[in-house]
């Protein structure tokens, strides 16, 4: 699914933790806490499948949109693919 701003809304919490993930934007997916807070981050692996899986937390559902979340991990993908190839 692509994410947007109606699907994280009606996205409800459960019993564990849960993601959902963006089809279109690889690596780019919102954190769904059991309390019901949603926090878009960026999951990525430098090194392969051989690397550490990293998730780095972008910004809480309300206090930035998930057009601005997908805005910076955009950002944030040019900028690790930088240091990894430099």
């Amino acid at each position: 699914m692509r994410l947007n701003k109606s699907i994280v809304t009606k996205a409800g919490p459960r019993d564990k933790p849960h993601y959902l993930w963006d089809e279109e934007l690889s690596g780019f997916g919102v954190k769904i806490l059991p309390s019901g807070r949603k926090t878009y981050l960026i999951q990525y692996r430098l090194g392969g499948r051989g690397g550490r899986t990293r998730r780095v937390t972008i910004g809480v559902h309300g206090s930035i949109t998930t057009e601005q979340a997908k805005k910076k991990v955009r950002s944030c993908l040019v900028k690790l693919l930088w240091e990894a190839i430099h």
